[in-house]
């Protein structure tokens, strides 16, 4: 993984040694105040998922993908 700055290191860090998703969903949005893009919640019906992952990725700031099973 690479980081924007030393911060962004120290709270990826903190997010993963937490628990599931709905955790680093909490975490991230709550406690750190960013603004998350989930499949379940934020997708589009009916859009191929690859697309709706472009246009998430082309309209993010940053982007952090967790891929799990």
């Amino acid at each position: 993984m690479s980081y924007y700055s030393n911060e962004d290191a120290q709270i990826m860090r903190r997010i993963f040694t937490t628990g599931g998703p709905q955790d680093i969903t909490y975490i991230l949005e709550e406690q750190h105040g960013f603004e998350l893009c989930v499949h379940s919640r934020n997708f589009m019906g009916g859009t191929a998922i690859a697309t709706n992952i472009a246009n998430a990725v082309r309209l993010s700031l940053r982007t952090i993908i967790l891929i799990s099973e």
